[in-house]
């Protein structure tokens, strides 16, 4: 992760939601860390239901409280300048979760993100492609 910026990436919304067991249905998923500490941030899932204009853009939201959760990266694997991390927050008991962080073809030193749901047998059960909140996602090497 010291090969990275800050981080600041979602889900955006989902309109099926994701069901993480022990909270709500999730419509947005936000992972956050800062520059200063690569490997620390906030998981944030947020349960509201929104409605859509033509361009698929959130309008009219639920006031749902989003439920926000400190949360740890730790590097599982790295390959090929692919980096995986386990994601651990606390005070959340879903299913294990996953970062994935991958070279982005042809753009030097951008990535693509990844959130991986993981099952109880450690298998990926849903891949949900994460963007930046704004901007780009980089590195700096």
């Amino acid at each position: 992760m010291t090969r990275r910026d800050e981080l600041e990436v979602t889900t955006g919304y989902l309109i099926e939601g994701l069901t993480l067991e022990g909270t709500p249905t999730a419509h947005q998923i936000t992972l956050t860390t800062s520059a200063g500490q690569p490997t620390e941030g906030q998981l944030f899932v947020d349960p509201n239901r929104c409605t859509l204009d033509s361009f698929g853009d959130p309008q009219a939201c639920t006031r749902i409280a989003v439920w926000s959760h400190p949360a740890t990266l730790q590097r599982v694997e790295e390959q090929e300048g692919k980096e995986l991390f386990e994601i651990k927050a606390e005070g959340y008991t879903g299913p294990p979760l996953r970062l994935a962080l991958l070279p982005r073809d042809g753009a030097e030193g951008e990535i693509l993100a990844r959130l991986l749901v993981l099952g109880d047998d450690g298998r990926i059960r849903h891949i949900v492609t994460l963007e930046p909140v704004r901007g780009r996602i980089s590195r700096s090497c």
